[in-house]
């Protein structure tokens, strides 16, 4: 593929409406979602965005900014996040809060960062976690319907028991298109027999550490700690 088609496909994220897009594979996917956000914002609209890895880097979303000779608040003001720290809190964020901040706001596009990373917390018993996330898939279609795109980020693991390596493929199954992205850019669109090598776009490095946090069982009220740099919370 070449850097103008490469080009195209990072533009027709943002451009679409009513889409329910996957990146998955090595850590670059959550700078190249960031980038995808900031593209999605950059000219006028807002979008949610839902962390449940605490991937979200406003460093990177600034620096981008000014690569665009932009105000970093330009785009920042324009970005509204949820956090999520159990996988009941990202199935209450998905299928209760989200919907309902879209709405009320008139946002046409989400962002999800690390959804699966606490449905591999083994204190939550395997068929409950996959209840879970088939219930989050039929929220992220009934948005779909509804003229939302959707664009989840999840990191490959190499999950124990390997029961839970199933997840992932229920989001491969379920999504409208999946890229898998490798730390040498390496892109396969999923399901189409397509093998394609893009040129990655210039994105800013995310200098924040990620960190998986595994919660205790049981359902709990989603976190909104303010966050110090946008203060935008749903």
């Amino acid at each position: 593929m070449s850097s103008d088609d490469s080009q195209a496909l990072i533009h027709s994220f943002p451009a679409q409406h009513g889409k329910f897009f996957l990146l998955s594979g090595d850590t670059p996917i959550f700078r190249l979602s960031l980038y995808l956000a900031a593209l999605t914002v950059r000219d006028g609209a807002s979008l949610a965005l839902i962390d449940g890895a605490n991937r979200f880097d406003v460093h990177a979303i600034t620096a981008q900014a000014q690569r665009w000779q932009l105000p970093p608040q330009r785009l920042l003001e324009r970005i509204f996040i949820s956090r999520g720290f159990t996988c009941y809190q990202m199935e209450a964020a998905i299928t209760e809060r989200l919907p309902a901040f879209l709405a009320r706001r008139g946002v046409r596009t989400a962002v999800i960062l690390g959804l699966l990373d606490s449905f591999y917390d083994e204190q939550v018993k395997f068929q409950i976690a996959r209840e879970m996330l088939q219930r989050i898939i039929a929220a992220c279609h009934a948005m779909k319907a509804d003229g939302i795109s959707l664009l989840l980020a999840c990191k490959e693991w190499d999950v124990r028991p390997k029961e839970r390596n199933q997840f992932l493929h229920m989001l491969r199954q379920g999504a409208d298109r999946t890229y898998r992205l490798t730390a040498q850019t390496e892109e396969h669109v999923l399901g189409t027999g397509e093998h394609r090598t893009i040129a990655q776009p210039h994105i800013v490095q995310n200098s924040a550490a990620g960190r998986r946090v595994h919660g205790q069982g049981g359902s709990r009220r989603m976190r909104t700690t303010r966050d110090e740099t946008t203060g935008n919370l749903f």
